[in-house]
């Protein structure tokens, strides 16, 4: 058993673990905002709620850039922030969104939305590899976009354009290319 336990918790083992800690941490402060932002949403908080999911795309900034510089990116991390990813610029602008305007036809636009940035991030992982940049708009756009129509407090015809044109743009195959280093 204890032969075991060394081989899994090797030396090398170890110090790859303990480099992955600071951007998986980063990512899970990013579930974090997304679920906090939710709540608050729910509570009809929504300057707040927009504020947090505006902290969610920095903690996801964060990981990536952390997981790079330490050379501890990882299958695990990847993985981990994709459902990041969808929890915080999926589920959490979609019921923002549906919230603050409390309208059933945006409730069935939003959750399109949902999809087609499930649907972005599953296709991101598998053509990671082939695919230099994003395949369709990265969904941490939502991020930013959905906060910013609620901070200003856009009206719901405007903010149900830009959920359509971030569905469309999200299963598209245009390529977009990174924009932060």
């Amino acid at each position: 058993m204890k032969q075991q336990k060394s081989k899994i918790f090797g030396s090398q083992n170890s110090k790859v673990l303990k480099k992955e800690i600071f951007p998986n941490t980063a990512t899970i402060l990013n579930i974090l905002c997304g679920l906090i932002s939710i709540f608050l949403a729910i509570k009809g908080l929504f300057v707040f709620s927009a504020i947090a999911l505006l902290v969610a795309v920095v903690f996801d900034y964060l990981d990536g850039k952390l997981a790079r510089c330490l050379k501890a990116e990882s299958k695990l991390g990847e993985e981990l922030d994709s459902l990041a990813d969808l929890v915080s610029f999926g589920v959490a602008p979609a019921i923002m969104v549906y919230l603050f305007y409390n309208n059933d036809a945006l409730a069935i636009l939003v959750a399109l939305m949902v999809l087609a940035g499930a649907y972005r991030l599953a296709r991101f992982n598998s053509l990671k590899q082939q695919v230099k940049g994003y395949l369709g708009m990265p969904i941490t756009v939502n991020g930013v976009l959905f906060p910013a129509l609620i901070l200003l407090k856009v009206n719901i015809n405007v903010t149900t354009f830009f959920v359509v044109i971030s569905i469309a743009l999200m299963i598209s195959k245009i390529k977009f290319k990174k924009v932060l280093i």
